[in-house]
């Protein structure tokens, strides 16, 4: 008799509908009867052993995933069949060491034991949470009709796959004579924008004693320049 192992195939629990945990491992193997007598499939006796000597007998359900079927037909002399061997297994083992072992009759000695790859899934990785980011757009900037105010006017874009939260600390209005006040926003903030759209905003500072100022939003920085002094 002469054993082969063709491949070996792990069927994880989600695609074989089992409890979290489990699964089925598949072993194709190939026997050649190179003796004088007739081998009955059905005496086959296949069991698969892990490292830390639990032994796991043969899964009937595990044969839908299965490449091959069981052998059935009696393997004359100088025959050769091909089958699979279905496994109900846990995904973590105690030892990761896995041995098959296949005897063509129970009790006999012509048994063959093969050591057979197995790597315990690791946990997918944790993705970090999409960061969301804005393209941000200044249309205009003018004083108040008094003149105490500088107004500015403009649109915040989110492209990206995440939302966006625009709150006041991410404004800054900053001339040589320092940071000015921020004294109104509509709309008011803060305000989240959603991946895809856009938000008008109208910003009121207190008017820079300058000629010119750097305005930052979102770190997009703009220079208004004519304020006067």
């Amino acid at each position: 008799m002469r054993v082969s192992v063709l491949e070996t195939r792990v069927v994880r629990a989600a695609e074989a509908g089992l409890p979290p945990g489990s699964a089925y491992y598949l072993v194709d193997f190939s026997v050649e009867n190179i003796g004088r007598q007739v081998l009955d499939p059905d005496l086959f006796q296949m069991e698969l052993r892990d490292g830390a000597g639990n032994v796991y007998p043969l899964t009937l359900s595990a044969n839908q995933f299965a490449n091959y079927g069981l052998p059935t037909d009696p393997l004359k002399p100088g025959e050769t069949v091909i089958g699979s061997a279905g496994y109900l297994i846990p995904e973590q083992f105690p030892a990761e060491e896995l041995r098959w072992t296949f005897n063509p009759l129970p009790g006999s000695d012509q048994w063959v034991q093969v050591l057979l790859p197995y790597a315990t899934p690791t946990p997918a990785p944790t993705l970090p949470p999409a960061v969301g980011y804005a393209e941000v757009y200044l249309d205009d900037a003018f004083l108040s009709k008094d003149g105490e105010l500088l107004i500015v006017e403009g649109e915040v874009y989110n492209p990206s796959s995440a939302p966006v939260t625009l709150e006041a600390e991410a404004i800054r209005l900053s001339s040589s004579a320092g940071p000015a006040e921020l004294v109104s926003t509509a709309p008011l903030l803060p305000i989240t924008i959603a991946p895809g759209d856009s938000q008008i905003i109208e910003l009121q500072f207190r008017r820079p004693a300058a000629d010119s100022a750097v305005l930052e939003v979102l770190g997009y920085a703009f220079e208004i320049s004519g304020l006067g002094s």
